[in-house]
């Protein structure tokens, strides 16, 4: 999965395309120092997006903002 394209909008938030997803929108907002995704708006073309999926579409944005150190390093992750 590669990031396709982003971009900002109001409140902090980020909407964003992937490769494996590319007709599904996903929004990003920051916490902390570190973007989540926010919501999807899925499009029926693509196939249902996955927890795994999600995972990786966190990683590959905050690596997009380097912030990927303080998300790896956040409460919420399970070792």
């Amino acid at each position: 999965m590669k990031l396709l394209d982003w971009k900002y909008t109001t409140r902090s938030q980020i909407k964003a395309y992937f490769s494996d997803y590319p007709h599904s929108l996903v929004i990003f907002r920051k916490i902390r120092r570190y973007y989540l995704v926010y919501e999807v708006k899925w499009s029926d073309v693509d196939p249902p997006v996955t927890k795994e999926a999600l995972e990786k579409m966190e990683i590959l944005l905050n690596e997009e903002f380097g912030y990927s150190t303080a998300y790896q390093q956040r409460k919420s992750r399970t070792p």
